[in-house]
């Protein structure tokens, strides 16, 4: 599409010939009514976009559409899945681990209090070095390991 490009305007100091005039407006009406239809024209497409949209559906739209939503909700029902699986085993190895020292720090009391049990079963104590932070939404404490128990010899 080449650029539509206004007729220069007609010198206002000199004389022109009636046909010159007619055929300047002309040109000028034709400009403007080229511009309009440009744009009744992006109108009608967007309009022909709009009305694409909201047709009936048929059959086999409706069932491209389902078959399209239900393996979207399987790739992220499995996605899902995968990572409650990476997560459980990323704790369980957490777990099996016995560091000298555990580090526990959560923002809510709850998740704090179970985690702390859950090491105190195993055996970890707090010392007086043992608390870091303490305060509403921050709790933060370390827990060193049991001493590993001696082994007496009977005699």
């Amino acid at each position: 599409m080449t650029a539509l490009t206004k007729p220069l305007p007609l010198d206002n100091t000199r004389l022109h010939h009636p046909d010159v005039v007619r055929k300047h407006k002309a040109d000028t009406a034709d400009f403007f009514q080229a511009i309009k239809a440009a744009e009744q024209a992006k109108v009608a497409a967007a309009q022909a976009a709009i009305d694409y949209s909201n047709r009936a559906l048929n059959e086999a739209e409706y069932w491209q559409i389902s078959v399209d939503r239900k393996a979207a909700q399987d790739a992220i029902a499995a996605e899902r899945k995968s990572n409650e699986k990476a997560a459980a085993l990323v704790e369980i190895d957490r777990l099996m681990q016995s560091p000298p020292i555990a580090e526990v720090m959560h923002r809510s009391e709850y998740s704090f209090i179970q985690e702390v049990i859950m090491w105190a079963n195993r055996g970890y104590v707090m010392n007086e070095s043992g608390f870091i932070n303490f305060g509403m939404g921050h709790y933060h404490v370390l827990l060193t390991a049991p001493a590993a128990p001696i082994k007496r010899v009977s005699k």
